[in-house]
């Protein structure tokens, strides 16, 4: 039928619009009149073989020829044929060979017929079909001497499935189960919480529905309604029961996973945190921490796994009433108490994603990456998600956009499927962060365009506004509206959940460039109240200092950017791995831009930062940005041979290759980059071939004295002192590190 009118529509010699027609007929559901109209009148003309086929479709979904066959001669009916069922309209084939109902009306078929009939055909379907198919079937027959062997046999492939993570099968047994014991259907809820999938009980709302009164309907009542309680007002509801009174461990295995939800969405939405409330309950999950689940294969107390990944999600990681140093060093004790218990070792990979996540807001980004790379991803959706994301924000920084844009790309697949909508906000924004920095605009509308907002409230928004920030600071430089973006999160309190404290140089920048000099101030003093790596603090803070003295016509202004250039090297060699590379393209463009409004020459160091900075800009795809910062400096200056030769390699090849030329092994380099001794050895191997080079000799004669020092044999910088020559603006304290 919709075949049909969509023909008609486009034969017609009116110009119609489909949409509207599509969007009505997609509302059609098998209780609308047409569908029901048309199945009457093809039910009233069916033979009792026909409807008997009709019926077999409707309960098994789809079925080819002969076993649709096969169905009716068990059944004693003769086969009414492929061409006849499909002249009836109802069926049509799906494959080659396959049959299924259309119109989605297959309650409506099952309605039709007497339940010894649909029995029947259950029957000859348990007999035809295989494996889960099969199985399904005779569950629906099930009487009280086959439904407890029957029962069992759900439980140990639900074992079976917990112990390969196939969240799928487990989550249908799930359900087969809870059609022969009602008290099963609290692990038609556990399946996806244990997966860190709650979006998946949205499919199973008429089921939950049937749930008793009591403790796990109470959570299931907050897990689907979260998104519109407060945290607050969530957390409460669950405390007001008593897990004192709980007899089914289950139950206390829901609030537990009920508490987590509660608090992730808590923190991902920006409201207060909520954890604390949670104590009584972590207590209770410690105090029963011997409970084995009992459809699990590996005898692993399962209370204890959850009361310790509770314990470091809600009391240490989330807690936003301690600073991200003392959450770190909570972390850090919880898992040296863990470390000694081997049954704990299922909680480990989360407890280690927490520590990444929280490296990477303090700004050790080098540490981050290799932690988060280390460890291996937790069971829990959100922060898997949460831990890729990290990485690919840290790989946009150090300059690696491809690898950053693979990464959101990625989750941006996974989280589609296995979040629920509210999430996907700022992976979406995650995913447009490279696009933007490459001028792609079509793609950054088409992943931002629908989270419409004029505000900052969530971590999404936050994020939201960083993609925007890069895209306006890649197409037009930091301006009125990189102001306003970066503003709004810095006042949401939004800065340490996304990591973007760096871009407080664009802040600066932006303010002064739209002629707000005591805005920009405002942003520069919030710098050292901020908690952050000393070495990136001492890179921001000189940055921002040179573009108030330029402004102010200082005449210590190209020496403050020589400065802040110095301090970002020092940034780049303190953190292989996790750099803010990405921000010496700023510092060009800054430093060529006052240079050019005091009427100075660009100095050798310039020049030399502009070179790199054409190559990190090539490299990476960003065209608009390359060509703007190409006008503004009059072209490119011409590149010293080192320069020249370091550009024909990629960044990771580029980095091996000036360790390799200070003398450091494939192992040494492997252990500074956290990368294996054979990638070392592939990366110093394309390195010699793409520059002709035959000889780690060779790499020494070219880039002896380009290379980075090796912090093993450098002496310590001083921690407070400030350069010699640098403004007294840059040698105020620095936040404790």
């Amino acid at each position: 039928m919709l075949s049909s009118l969509v023909d008609q529509l486009r034969l017609s010699a009116r110009s119609t619009d489909l949409l509207p027609v599509l969007r009505r007929l997609a509302t059609t559901t098998h209780r609308s009149g047409l569908v029901r109209q048309h199945l009457a009148a093809a039910w009233e003309t069916a033979s009792q073989a026909d409807r008997a086929a009709l019926l077999a479709l409707a309960q098994a979904g789809e079925l080819d020829g002969p076993r649709l066959a096969r169905v009716l001669h068990l059944r004693g009916l003769p086969d009414t044929g492929v061409a006849r069922l499909l002249a009836t309209g109802l069926v049509m084939r799906s494959g080659a060979q396959t049959l299924r109902l259309r119109h989605h009306c297959a309650a409506e078929v099952m309605d039709r017929v007497p339940w010894s009939e649909a029995t029947a055909s259950h029957a000859a379907l348990a007999q035809v079909q295989t494996g889960l198919d099969a199985l399904e079937h005779r569950v629906a027959i099930a009487d009280a001497a086959t439904a407890p062997g029957l029962l069992a046999e759900l439980r140990d492939g639900l074992a079976e499935a917990y112990a390969h993570r196939d969240v799928g099968l487990a989550f249908r047994l799930a359900r087969y189960a809870a059609r022969l014991d009602p008290a099963t259907l609290i692990e038609v809820v556990l399946v996806p919480l244990r997966a860190g999938r709650p979006g998946m009980l949205g499919d199973v709302v008429d089921d939950l529905s049937a749930m008793r009164p009591g403790v796990a309907q109470a959570a299931v009542d907050i897990l689907m309604n979260v998104e519109r309680l407060a945290p607050a007002v969530a957390a409460e509801h669950l405390n007001r029961i008593d897990t004192a009174r709980i007899g089914d461990t289950r139950e206390l295995v829901l609030l537990a996973h009920t508490a987590v939800y509660v608090t992730l969405q808590g923190a991902l939405s920006g409201s207060p945190y909520v954890g604390e409330r949670f104590r009584p309950l972590i207590e209770a999950l410690h105090g029963r921490g011997d409970y084995v689940r009992p459809d699990a294969l590996l005898a692993i107390p399962e209370l204890m796994l959850i009361a310790h990944g509770v314990e470091a999600l809600i009391i240490h990681a989330l807690n936003h009433e301690l600073t991200p140093r003392e959450r770190l060093a909570g972390l850090r004790g919880l898992a040296d108490e863990m470390s000694v218990d081997p049954r704990l070792e299922p909680v480990m990979p989360l407890v280690g994603c927490l520590i990444g996540g929280l490296q990477f807001l303090m700004g050790d980004l080098g540490a981050a990456r290799a932690t988060l790379e280390e460890v291996g991803l937790p069971d829990l959706a959100a922060l898997r998600i949460q831990a890729r994301l990290t990485l690919a924000s840290v790989a946009f920084q150090d300059g690696d956009w491809e690898h950053a844009r693979t990464l959101a790309d990625q989750e941006l697949a996974v989280s589609l499927d296995t979040l629920q909508p509210t999430l996907w906000q700022q992976v979406f924004a995650m995913a447009a962060l490279v696009p933007a920095g490459r001028g792609e605009e079509d793609l950054v509308e088409e992943y931002l365009g629908w989270q419409r907002t004029r505000s900052v409230r969530t971590v999404a928004d936050a994020h939201r506004n960083l993609a925007l920030t890069w895209g306006r600071v890649a197409s037009t430089g930091a301006d009125a509206e990189v102001a306003r973006l970066l503003d709004q999160v810095w006042k949401a309190g939004q800065v340490a959940f996304i990591g973007c404290f760096p871009t407080a140089v664009l802040r600066v920048g932006a303010h002064l460039s739209a002629g707000d000099r005591p805005a920009a101030e405002e942003a520069r003093a919030a710098l050292v109240t901020t908690e952050y790596e000393l070495e990136a603090t001492r890179y921001i803070l000189a940055h921002a200092d040179a573009l108030l003295a330029a402004d102010a016509g200082d005449p210590r202004a190209p020496e403050l950017f020589a400065t802040a250039l110095d301090r970002l090297d020092a940034q780049c060699a303190a953190h292989p791995g996790g750099t803010l590379r990405l921000f010496s393209a700023v510092l060009a463009e800054d430093w060529a831009r006052a240079c050019d409004v005091a009427g100075l020459p660009r100095p050798g160091a310039l020049d030399d930062l502009l070179v790199e900075t054409f190559d990190l800009l090539e490299r990476n795809g960003a065209a608009p940005w390359n060509a703007r910062l190409r006008r503004l400096v009059g072209g490119s200056p011409e590149p010293s041979r080192q320069d020249a030769l370091l550009a024909a390699l990629t960044a990771r090849e580029r980095e091996v290759a000036l360790l390799a030329a200070q003398g450091l092994t494939n192992k040494k380099i492997a252990a500074r980059l956290f990368v294996t001794v054979r990638t070392a050895e592939y990366h110093v191997h394309n390195a010699l071939t793409k520059l002709g080079m035959a000889s780690r000799a060779d790499l020494r004669d070219a880039f002896g004295t380009t290379g980075e020092p090796d912090p093993a044999g450098a002496p310590e910088p001083p921690q407070d002192a400030a350069q010699p020559g640098t403004s007294a603006i840059v040698s105020e304290s620095l936040p404790t590190a």
